[in-house]
């Protein structure tokens, strides 16, 4: 165990700065996430009436949803979301500065969800869907996603645009696939991924404004965390010893700093 432990440690160039930036980061994305469901809850307790007509939105217009298939679209939301998810990290793990890119993306990911903190009360908006509940007291413990007013900006959102920019990003798997199969890989990745945004809007969780704006907060975070990135934080000792010192990586990096960022 030990002998693993210490060959995990070099291959993911593992250091005290490091184990300090996600400790701070992990600590960061957890507050945020559960300041975010509290904020949600006190969006539904303020939202709209449920008898209230919601919103004209063009794309439920065009796709209209009875009850059962609105329940399985969001079933498969779920699904296609969390196997995204559970699949990017897996592809993240493969690569020697998995440490390099996870930052990036919980840091993105905590963003964001604090930047939705400060919107979602701000604006009230009908519900999509009169399949909703409205909460009125434990702000603090109650959570779920068929509570009404939790609208502006979507929070499935944040997590799948990040994994979709982790793909389109970074190489995965280009030594066993090579890169045609690599590139079409990652392709059908991004396509998955904007279908479950897609579906989203579909199942009636969001309005279509809810996923463009969301997409759109957390694709600048996402660009502008890199150019901070880039330009300050690496030229920073601390945060510079996060980086691999591998020589291949190393080598990489001079020749495309892009593909650590």
């Amino acid at each position: 165990m030990k002998n693993f432990l210490i060959k995990i440690k070099e291959y993911y160039g593992l250091n005290k700065a490091s184990a300090i930036i996600m400790f701070f980061i992990g600590v960061i994305l957890i507050s945020s996430l559960l300041m975010m469901n509290t904020m949600a809850n006190i969006s539904s307790f303020w939202s709209v009436d449920i008898d209230e007509k919601p919103l004209p939105d063009i794309v439920h217009e065009i796709l209209p949803l009875s009850m059962t298939n609105q329940g399985i679209v969001l079933a498969t939301v779920d699904i296609s979301m969390y196997s995204f998810l559970v699949f990017t990290v897996l592809a993240v793990l493969t690569r020697r500065d998995a440490v390099n890119i996870g930052i990036r993306m919980f840091s993105t990911i905590s963003i964001s969800y604090l930047l939705r903190i400060l919107i979602v009360t701000q604006t009230n908006l009908p519900s999509p869907t009169s399949n909703c509940r409205k909460i009125v007291k434990n702000f603090l413990t109650e959570f779920g996603q068929d509570r009404c007013g939790d609208l502006i900006y979507s929070g499935h959102t944040i997590p799948l645009t990040i994994c979709i920019y982790t793909w389109l990003t970074y190489s995965f798997f280009k030594s066993f696939l090579g890169e045609l199969l690599k590139n079409i890989l990652r392709t059908r990745v991004a396509i998955l991924g904007y279908s479950t945004l897609f579906m989203i809007i579909i199942c009636r969780m969001h309005y279509t404004i809810d996923v463009i704006l969301a997409i759109y907060s957390t694709t600048s975070v996402w660009i502008i965390y890199g150019l901070i990135w880039n330009k300050y934080l690496i030229n920073e000792k601390y945060f510079n010893e996060i980086y691999r010192k591998d020589a291949k990586i190393q080598k990489d990096c001079n020749k495309n700093p892009r593909n650590l960022n």
